[in-house]
């Protein structure tokens, strides 16, 4: 080899090497929520993603990877670290189960997993908030120093009942605590069971700032900004916003606290305790690095702000850019641009500026300097558009500069992020609801792009071709991560507090081929509804390949989208848990990439087994023989403890430890393997372990649609806390051999302990109900009875009305199903009016005839009439039993209640009882149409200690009477009486329809008269 050959070898070499090293360097990290310190959510350094190529047809899903619990931290990546053996880009995620997981960010590799212990979760807060579903581990997004490789991470912790918050520092290759990690946090004021870590973590000027809010505004709780040194993890400093109140919670919908280039740390408070001096709520505030307060500022109605729990910081701060101009929106809708050089203090005259949005901004505003439009910044409320407003170096200009083309009507709106090469191919990323309200409870999401040029122009949307590309559940405070030409996005997964995911979004490759087929399908028989799947992957190199299953019952079939059963499978087995037992099935897999589906695999069948007879689960625990480890759920969260449980008063009780466990919350199971429309016999076990009165905890059940529970009250149903009790029903599986047994709660949350089904005895029919009788107890009511039907299996009954005698019984005419007793009181009737009525009764063996008919005739009307209704509760002279309600749960206590305050008081009785939640009264007594009568609501809070605890609005016939109404707040203390008095109008059918609409925690009313 000549010297020239080799000289010219040597740069060749050097020449790729310095390709390599500059390919690695462009490489993009973000390693704190929003990007930067700033808040911006912009990643200007995005050179593979542009608004030509976002688009259905060369972007999507890439993959997708599952994880233990709901997404809220928005997921971080660092570019070219070393993990795995080697050095890739990775993709961090948190869950609410304290999990924290490594993958490659490139094609979701998983590197590490650790868990960080027992989170506290929803049920150990106590009663009365649903913002969390099940578990709240970690729910602030962490944040990295990649210089020392360390992930900061604050999760909470049950440790048998003893409650804290943990920091830790994680070796971002391993995932191993680093020396001197976790560290508990602590503070004068501080209670685990009242805070919550919401908010993003910083790290600014040798600093690790950790905000803190509460838990549903319960309890004593403060909003604390804690300073740790990230190497020593010593505590430096804490600010209290309200050390001599309480409140003034760090929300900012995830959004961690901005930092400015001198240190100063910049963000908002909610509702709670002001005086201007040391107490700060609804406020902008702005502290040194040392924590130290420099400036503040306070919203001009910051009072009635935290009278409405209208909080200030919905949305997290945005500095813009270069730095002193400071940007925030609140629940109210008010925004404000503020002076970081000076905050202004009180009033909105203060403010630099005042804008209005269309709703709540939750989504915090990012920012862009496009070559096309200059400096705007971006914002999406729940109820309005996308709006970009055009920032001029001190203000937005107003109106909005650019509107985009669709409105988001639920909470909390759209989660943003920017993505660009310097000032060219801006694009706007939305994470938001596609249905529904997110705010208590998990709803569908999507992924949207729009160009930052021009946001009426919508570039893709997950929902496209959402067979493909959909992440399921809406994540809150889910804000997208944009990086190295990849959108990773957390995800809430497919239950309400179960399993997540996180789905990462990229441009497809342009040379795949087809897939090669799938092969070596197997199908294996687990049981009479389940078989599993596996087969040898397809190969598409250099494309990820997923794979889509189809089913039939006919040998030889054709895949098609009538007889697939699953698509985006990323792995290379699948089970299918639909099957109907003794029933031999075919399948097929094929292989998908961008370039197209495959070809079939080989055909796999396989027989399911025979129906199953009985099972017995643990619902949220182990194993306890016989009954097996919680299965076939949807939805919910656990409980757990050691209750000595008394099981004398029921027959046949599950083993003790079964009813220590429970399922709470709203969810369902899908039990499947009995043969369709066999007869079984369904017992649920109950132990109320938490609550000690009656009405506390209600909930309804319904077994395969029928409603077999109506406001059951575990405490009232057992007689006392930590007693055992079994209901039973005898029901036919569906027509696919399941049973789908949903409980919805009514009052807190529903609760069940164990689920049995075993083998029913054949049941026949029952005879027909005899002796019926109709007895008019009001000009609204009529009470029925009857003698009960002969059955040899558990029954029910259906009630039905007309007005004309002779009548045949339907289900136009049915009034009432599912009733277990041997009466019935149908109210709502008009006055002066005969009403006819026949009963049927019900059992798995089939339907009676219909019995005797009855009639009654309601009591006269009385014109100009007069209505006292005890809500909630029974006859208390001269209130009458709760009646006219649809909706809503009771409560009833023994609480002493202060009369002074009102005049005409009801008896202390009545307050004693309420109707709580969202419900409605339809009262009729006779009124003539559009006459006008008093009507007088009676509440007393008997709950809640602080104002802003419970909200709500009540309409009388259409017309808002009460809003954002607070019981505590009206009346000034816990058990004192309220009245608020109306002059209303009956409407045309001399009717007053009442409603009363939950803002915050549960409607209540106790009382009410129309006079």
């Amino acid at each position: 080899m000549t010297n020239r050959r080799i000289t010219s070898l040597f740069f060749g070499l050097a020449v790729l090497l310095l390709l390599a090293n500059v390919l690695a360097s462009a490489q993009v990290s973000v390693v704190t929520q929003h990007n930067d310190l700033g808040r911006t959510g912009q990643n200007l350094n995005e050179t593979i993603l542009t608004p030509t190529n976002v688009n259905a047809t060369q972007f999507g899903l890439l993959f997708k990877v599952a994880v233990d619990n709901q997404v809220y931290a928005e997921p971080l990546v660092v570019a070219n670290a070393s993990i795995g053996g080697g050095t890739h880009n990775a993709v961090y995620v948190a869950t609410t189960n304290n999990s924290v997981y490594a993958f490659d960010a490139d094609n979701g590799t998983q590197y590490w997993h650790v868990n960080l212990g027992t989170p506290i979760s929803n049920v150990n807060y106590g009663s009365g908030c649903v913002d969390i579903n099940g578990n709240a581990g970690i729910v602030g997004t962490p944040v990295i120093d990649a210089s020392s490789g360390t992930l900061y991470v604050v999760n909470s912790l049950n440790n048998a009942g003893a409650f804290s918050f943990m920091l830790h520092a994680l070796n971002i290759s391993t995932g191993a605590d680093k020396a001197g990690s976790p560290v508990q946090i602590t503070n004068t004021g501080f209670t685990p069971l009242t805070q919550n870590q919401r908010a993003g973590l910083a790290l600014a000027s040798g600093h690790l700032l950790i905000p803190f809010s509460s838990h549903c505004d319960m309890g004593t709780y403060h909003g604390f900004l804690f300073s740790y040194d990230p190497t020593s993890l010593a505590k430096l400093a804490v600010f209290n916003a309200s050390p001599t109140g309480n409140g003034d919670a760090l929300w900012m919908s995830g959004q961690g606290p901005a930092v400015d280039s001198a240190g100063n740390i910049y963000f908002g408070t909610s509702n709670g305790t002001w005086d201007g001096v040391s107490n700060f709520s609804e406020s902008f505030i702005k502290l040194n690095s040392g924590l130290g307060l420099v400036d503040w500022f306070s919203a001009g109605n910051h009072a009635s702000l935290d009278g409405g729990d209208a909080d200030l910081d919905t949305s997290g701060p945005l500095l813009v850019p270069p730095g002193n101009r400071l940007i925030m929106v609140g629940k109210s809708s008010t925004g404000y641009v503020i002076d970081t050089n000076s905050l202004g203090h009180v009033g909105d005259a203060t403010a630099i500026q005042t804008i209005k949005l269309g709703g709540a901004l939750h989504g915090s505003a990012v920012y862009w300097n496009g070559g096309v439009n200059g400096p705007e910044v971006y914002m999406w409320a729940q109820g309005d558009n996308l709006r970009a407003f055009q920032f001029n170096g001190s203000t937005l200009n107003t109106p909005p500069f650019q509107s985009g083309p669709d409105f988001i009507g639920g909470e909390p709106g759209a989660f943003l992020a920017i993505s660009a090469n310097g000032n060219a191919n801006g694009i706007v990323w939305a994470n938001a609801v596609l249905s529904g309200n997110a705010n208590h409870g998990s709803v569908p999401g999507v992924l949207r792009a729009f160009s930052a040029n021009n946001v009426a122009t919508e570039l893709y949307n997950n929902q496209q071709n959402a067979s493909r590309d959909s992440c399921a559940n809406f994540a809150k405070n889910g804000y997208p991560t944009i990086a190295n030409g990849k959108v990773y996005l957390g995800s809430f997964g497919t239950a309400n507090a179960g399993s997540g995911q996180l789905c990462v979004y990229g441009l497809f490759p342009t040379n795949c081929p087809i897939p090669t087929a799938p092969s070596g399908l197997t199908a294996t028989a687990v049981s009479g509804s389940q078989v599993n799947l596996s087969w040898t992957a397809s190969t598409a190199s250099p494309c990820t390949v997923s794979y889509s299953v189809f089913r039939s019952t006919t040998s030889g079939f054709t895949p098609s989208s009538n007889n697939q059963i699953a698509s985006s499978i990323f792995a290379t087995t699948f089970s299918d848990t639909t099957a109907t037992p003794s029933t031999t099935y075919f399948y097929l897999v094929e292989g998908v990439d961008p370039a197209g589906s495959s070809a079939p695999s080989n055909q796999a069948s396989v027989t399911t087994g025979p129906p199953i007879t009985g099972i017995a689960i643990n619902s949220g625990g182990p194993a306890v023989s016989p009954f097996l480890a919680d299965e076939d759920f949807t939805g919910g969260s656990t409980i757990n403890h050691a209750n000595t449980i008394d099981l004398s008063g029921v027959t046949n009780p599950a083993p003790m430890a079964v009813y220590q466990t429970a399922r709470i919350g709203n969810f369902s199971y899908s039990i499947p393997g009995f043969g369709p429309g066999s007869s079984q016999k369904v017992r649920l076990h109950f132990a109320e372990t938490f609550f000690t009165t009656a009405g506390s905890r209600t909930f309804n059940v319904t077994i395969n649609g029928t409603q077999v529970l109506t406001n059951f009250d575990i405490f009232a149903t057992a007689g006392a806390t930590n007693k055992a009790a079994i209901e039973e029903f005898t029901l036919n599986a569906d027509s696919s051999g399941m049973y789908t047994i949903t409980t919805t709660s009514v009052v807190n949350n529903a609760l069940v302990s164990g689920i049995e089904i075993t083998s029913g005895a054949t049941c026949t029919a029952p005879t027909a109900p005899s002796g019926l009788t109709a007895t008019a107890t009001s000009t609204s009511q009529i009470n029925l009875s009857w003698t009960a039907s002969t059955s040899s299996c558990a029954l029910t009954y259906t009630v039905f009305r007309s007005t004309t005698s002779g009548f045949t019984p339907s289900s136009s005419n049915q009034i009432a199903s599912g009733v277990t007793g041997t009466s019935f009181a149908d109210s709502g009737l008009t006055c002066n009016t005969a009403y006819f009525y026949l009963v049927k009764a019900t059992n798995s063996g089939g339907t009676s005839a219909q019995s005797n008919q009855a009639s009654a005739t309601t009591q006269a009307c009385v014109v100009g009439g007069a209505v006292q209704i005890n809500s909630g509760g029974p006859a208390v002279s001269p209130f009458v039993a709760d009646e006219f309600f649809a909706g809503g749960g009771t409560i009833n206590h023994a609480n002493t209640i202060d009369l002074s305050g009102v005049t005409n008081p009801a008896p202390m009785a009545v307050y004693q009882t309420a109707r709580i939640g969202s419900f409605t009264y339809t009262i009729t007594g006779g009124f003539a149409s559009g006459s006008s009568h008093t009507v007088r609501l009676h509440f007393a809070e008997t709950y809640w200690g602080t104002a802003g605890s419970r909200v709500f609005n009540v309409t009388i016939n259409g017309t808002a009477v009460l809003t954002n109404f607070d019981i505590f707040a009206t009346a000034g203390a816990k058990n004192k009486a309220v009245i608020e008095q109306f002059t209303e109008n009956a409407n045309s059918s001399g009717q007053y329809v009442i409603q009363f609409t939950p803002v915050k925690d549960n409607s209540l009313v106790s009382g009410i008269e129309v006079q």
